[in-house]
């Protein structure tokens, strides 16, 4: 399993945080129901090369044939905070699903070296 080591926690502000999601290129669903995504963090520092975080809207996406939403880009050696749309958040109609690779292309299935550490906070 790519999500290993993930905890849920009620937080006040949205609702639910998705804590220390060790994430590779092996997809992880992480909530299967309409869910407004408002903010991830994404910790690269264990790598020495750019990684990229690619988020679906789909329950167990296929490398080869589901288009992330959204395809973030995370420079080696950093933990990088980023919001989605604006302070109302992005909705997923179907479902949150997590995947970091070496490469930004849609079928790319290397893993980093080191797997990726990432938050989510969640309605």
């Amino acid at each position: 399993m790519a999500v290993t080591d993930d905890y849920a926690i009620r937080t006040p502000l949205h609702g639910t945080e998705y804590e220390n999601l060790s994430v590779d290129a092996t997809a992880s669903t992480l909530v299967v129901s309409s869910t407004v995504v408002y903010r991830v963090e994404i910790d690269n520092s264990n790598n020495s090369a750019i990684s990229y975080l690619k988020m679906y809207d789909v329950d167990g996406p296929a490398a080869a044939t589901d288009d992330p939403l959204f395809v973030i880009p995370v420079p080696a050696n950093t933990v990088l905070p980023f919001r989605l749309a604006d302070s109302a958040g992005y909705t997923f109609g179907t479902a949150v699903a997590l995947r970091c690779t070496t490469g930004k292309d849609n079928d790319n299935t290397d893993s980093p070296a080191s797997a990726v550490l990432v938050s989510v906070w969640t309605d």
